[in-house]
Order: C-alpha cells, then sequence, then structure tokens
C-alpha cells in the first residue's frame, strides 16, 4: 500500500488508489508547470501572498480532480484553467466581501423627518400667508 503523503489532501486514498494515479505521475505531470502559474497568477492578482494562495488551490484542485486528467494530454492548460477559475472565484469572494462592508458602513439611525411646514399652524396664519402670496403674484 502507498504512504499518504504529508500535505496531500484527506481523501488521497480515494482519488488515488482507486484509479491507480500515482504521486509520481501527478508530481511528474504537474509540477514543472509551478513556476509558470506562479508568475500568472501573480501578474494578474498583484499580490505575492494571494497569487501564492491561488497556485496552492489550484493545485489542491488539480490533485482532487487528477484521476479524470488523461496522462498525456496538455496538463498546462488544465492547470492554467483551473488557475483562472481560482482566481476568479476570489475575486467573486472580495466583491461579496466589499459589499457586506458597505452595508456595514451604513449609518445605523435612521434620518428623522422634518417637515417643512410647521405643524401647529392657526388657521389665522394660513389665511395671512394666503393673502401675503397672492400680493406677491399681483403684482
Amino acid at each position: 500500500m502507498k504512504a499518504k503523503p504529508e500535505n496531500m489532501p484527506g481523501d488521497w486514498k480515494d482519488t488515488a488508489m482507486n484509479t491507480s494515479i500515482t504521486v509520481e505521475d501527478f508530481e511528474s505531470a504537474a509540477m514543472p508547470h509551478l513556476n509558470d502559474l506562479y508568475r500568472t497568477a501573480l501578474r494578474i492578482i498583484r499580490n505575492q501572498t494571494e497569487a501564492e494562495d491561488a497556485v496552492q488551490e489550484t493545485y489542491y484542485q488539480a490533485w482532487k480532480s487528477f484521476h479524470r486528467f488523461e496522462i498525456g494530454t496538455n496538463c498546462r492548460a488544465w492547470l492554467f484553467k483551473i488557475l483562472f477559475h481560482v482566481i476568479n472565484h476570489q475575486r467573486r469572494k472580495i466583491w461579496r466581501w466589499s459589499l457586506f462592508a458597505d452595508i456595514e458602513e451604513a449609518p445605523c439611525e435612521t434620518p428623522t423627518y422634518e417637515s417643512p411646514v410647521p405643524q401647529n399652524l392657526t388657521d389665522e396664519e394660513v389665511l395671512q400667508a394666503s393673502r401675503r402670496y397672492r400680493n406677491t403674484t399681483a403684482k
């Protein structure tokens, strides 16, 4: 039985053992593209830590679905496709968090409505205002 590497996902046995894919197969196909993936992620994201996270997530996703990969096909293109999906997912997550941050920054108290017309006007005050308005418009 093959030993589980320390840094492989928990479903390593289910993924690799049942489909006769070895760690060596994955490493020989995927690892040569590590620097290219990192450079591309860094160019797109422009943040070293987030680019490293994106590449790590890319390799994790690739390992989880490596049983569907056909040895001998274009592994580089497959990895880049996964990388672009990971980056888009990160951006959507950041965008969602920014929406929640905007909501949290909104004022907590609602402004009170102040009527432009005082509520305690007498009939006499209304009649006086009406006469003044007629006098100013008649001139």
